[in-house]
């Protein structure tokens, strides 16, 4: 009998790297016991391993200052600010595409982020699943902070930290069919190691998201609708079973008779896979619709954050003149509401341009309740009630 320290020239080496390689066999360092070394769980599947999952979530043997936050606290953003440098080479300014920034988004939580176009709900988005790197300030993942991982560390963040595009039309390959398109991510992470597991990994997500695997995995984009384009989008972020993700105005390119069955399916799923979702929206009924019950909400303008709170209490009574102005401009389709309806008149119907935003309040050029303070000093983020507001008038 072969001694199990030495290994077998047929078997796979072990990739978990809480597997620990003993004389008497493999112990897995997470939970100290003796393991079987090719089975499911300890080689080819890991990142599902309930033990390892478990352990991440935990995050046991985090010591000192690098453990921030609860348990149920999944991301989190400290003073995060976003500066891009535009302009000619001879000409740079800062542009502050998110300015200096705190959240968290809490496990199971809709935190639905709402402002105008321009107003950096986008990049917040990107910068907390990684595809833009922060230029101040710190972001947190289970309470660490991401700058400070390892390799295998921050590799798990971006698997587990997803994101949904705006356009269903240009963020799928017009070259590759939905199979293809979707088994990109499962070969990229190596999470399949078989083409069966490989096909059931796929068909079963198609069906989560409501389309027959067998009549659209040999389809390209050109055939779908845009809604079934949207699905498949929706498909691929939940092939790596994520726990955070974003869902940047994932309805907007769509028809308005698909846009609700589109919202019910991420609200379905983030209830069947207890997912976090970062909602960025322009809307605020569909802001309504996805944080109103239980989520939160927070609108932004110019890279900031006018105001912070439980989404119903906010959209319902809100108390930044910029989130009254937003609710204001939502048509009424009745026709006696509309006539008395009051709408805020501002100073200005259109923003400032970011490079040379007002000095005080951002808001302060465009807002009719403007004091000469608001023009001078930036508002900090005041608690009223159960919301956090950047105004003067508080």
């Amino acid at each position: 009998m072969s001694n199990p320290s030495q290994g077998s020239p047929r078997a796979p080496a072990p990739v978990c790297p809480y597997l620990q390689r003993t004389p008497q066999g493999y112990v897995c360092s997470i939970t100290q016991r003796s393991v079987n070394p090719f089975g499911w769980y300890c080689v080819f599947d890991y990142m599902n391993c309930p033990i390892y999952i478990g352990h991440l979530s935990r995050m046991a043997g985090v010591k000192g200052p690098e453990r921030k936050y609860g348990e149920d606290v999944v991301i989190a953003a400290e003073d995060l600010s976003v500066v891009f440098k535009v302009g000619s080479m001879f000409s740079k300014k800062d542009l502050y595409a998110v300015d200096h920034i705190n959240i968290t988004v809490n496990r199971s939580e809709t935190l639905a982020v709402v402002g105008e176009s321009g107003s950096g709900k986008t990049t917040l988005g990107k910068t907390l699943v990684g595809l833009y790197k922060p230029t101040t300030g710190r972001i947190y993942f289970h309470g660490r902070d991401v700058s400070t991982m390892t390799d295998e560390e921050y590799r798990v963040y971006r698997l587990k930290s997803q994101y949904i595009h705006q356009d269903p039309y240009s963020s799928l390959n017009p070259y590759k069919t939905v199979y293809d398109i979707l088994a990109v991510p499962l070969r990229a992470n190596k999470l399949v190691h078989s083409k069966a597991e490989e096909e059931k990994a796929i068909f079963e997500t198609l069906e989560s998201v409501g389309l027959n695997p067998k009549a659209y995995i040999n389809k390209y984009p050109f055939e779908l609708s845009g809604g079934e384009r949207q699905r498949v989008s929706i498909a691929r972020a939940l092939l790596v079973k994520p726990e955070f993700v974003v869902a940047d105005e994932p309805v907007t390119m769509l028809d308005a008779s698909l846009r609700l069955e589109v919202l019910d399916l991420l609200l379905s799923v983030q209830k069947e896979m207890n997912l976090s979702i970062l909602f960025i929206t322009h809307d605020l009924g569909m802001a309504y619709y996805m944080a109103g019950e239980r989520g939160r909400a927070a609108v932004m303008y110019l890279g900031s954050i006018m105001e912070f709170g439980p989404a119903k209490e906010m959209l319902e009574s809100p108390l930044h003149p910029y989130t009254q102005a937003l609710l204001s401009a939502i048509p009424e389709p009745d026709p006696t509401k509309s006539r008395s309806k009051k709408v805020m008149k501002l100073r200005s119907l259109d923003p400032p341009n970011p490079l040379r935003a007002p000095p005080g309040c951002k808001f302060s050029d465009r807002c009719p309740f403007a004091m000469d303070r608001c023009f001078k000093e930036r508002p900090p983020l005041k608690k009223v009630g159960n919301t956090w507001v950047a105004c003067w008038l508080y």
